[in-house]
């Protein structure tokens, strides 16, 4: 079997994770795609026309293999119905703003097959999904026009589902410290690393990649030594000078050492720094992604103050390894050489 580098036209074996939400710009992935990394666009909270915006501009500045990432839902939403924000957000928000509307709209969303499509009609190179799984015709799609799946899972149980579903070229194992949201397909708990690791010699036809508390070279080194075929990492980018997170956050990340999951934000269980946000209990939390939206002003309001309290700070477990700040290609030299 070919490397991971060989099968995906890479340099490295190392993908920057998919981070959605405006905190990576198409300047900075395709900057990671020409050091030889797998730059990936974010798809998630676009709209189409969003999504073709940053495909094209990725294209313009690298020639180099890049990643689309998909958060697979099929669900059929109501983007025209106006649903009352939860009542915890609404008493904050009117601490901001006290003309703060205590209802927000969904809005719509892209079905799975026009991003299907969009990925074919840009012969995106790579997509890789996060939340769920592809539909056979999607993924045959795909195949057809040669276009790599890389598939998120969390445990076990997912890793089998998606070797007999998804016909994956990579999967990437999401352990329990990565930060951002869980990954995979279904609401179980992660398998411990070394589950996985038993898995990695049985089935050879597909490559694995680690994703959680990867930050530096030695990290990496252990990952592959362990029989991983390379690594995912995240927090360590959006610690970098290039990123579009504001300086608050990214001060936040290497002033802190502890984080936690919580659902209060998105309504989906997410790692990141804990504030006063991601420790709201809710009363009734709407689910995903309606609470992704009925925190949004809440959170653009705090950033607007440079208040940390009420932002999104997601990261993984691996921030004690972060102490400062430095450019993209300084931190990229560090992964290499």
């Amino acid at each position: 079997m070919s490397t991971l580098q060989n099968e995906l036209g890479i340099k490295y074996p190392i993908f920057q994770a998919p981070m959605a939400g405006g905190v990576l710009s198409p300047d900075f992935v395709a900057q990671v795609c020409n050091y030889g990394l797998l730059g990936t666009v974010p798809s998630g909270y676009l709209s189409i026309e969003q999504t073709l915006v940053f495909i094209e501009e990725v294209k313009k500045k690298t020639h180099q293999p890049f990643s689309l990432n998909l958060f697979v839902d099929y669900e059929i939403y109501n983007s025209h119905m106006q649903i009352k924000k939860p009542d915890e957000i609404i008493e904050i928000e009117k601490t901001y703003d006290k003309e703060s509307s205590s209802v927000f709209y969904l809005p719509s969303q892209p079905n799975v097959d026009d991003l299907i499509q969009l990925a074919i009609d840009c012969a995106v190179p790579v997509v890789s999904t996060t939340f769920g799984l592809l539909s056979p015709i999607h993924v045959e799609s795909l195949k057809a026009a040669g276009i790599k799946i890389i598939t998120t899972i969390n445990c076990v149980y997912e890793l089998d589902l998606a070797l007999k579903t998804q016909q994956p070229d990579v999967l990437v194992y999401q352990n329990a410290q990565a930060g951002g949201h869980k990954g995979g397909n279904t609401s179980l708990p992660h398998s411990e690393e070394a589950e996985i690791v038993k898995y990695l010699d049985v089935n050879r036809n597909v490559h694995y990649v680690l994703a959680g508390a990867v930050v530096n070279k030695q990290d990496i080194d252990l990952a592959l030594s362990k029989g991983f075929d390379g690594v995912q990492i995240g927090t360590a980018f959006l610690a970098t000078q290039e990123s579009s997170v504001n300086n608050e956050y990214k001060e936040a990340i290497i002033r802190n050492t502890e984080t936690a999951f919580t659902t209060s934000i998105t309504g989906r269980s997410a790692r990141g720094l804990i504030n006063r946000i991601s420790c709201l209990a809710m009363h009734e939390n709407l689910g995903f992604p309606y609470m992704h939206y009925a925190t949004t002003n809440l959170r653009k309001l705090a950033k607007s103050r440079r208040e940390l309290d009420f932002q999104s700070l997601w990261c993984g477990a691996g921030i004690s390894k972060i102490n400062n700040i430095p450019t993209l290609n300084d931190y990229m030299k560090s992964l290499t050489l």
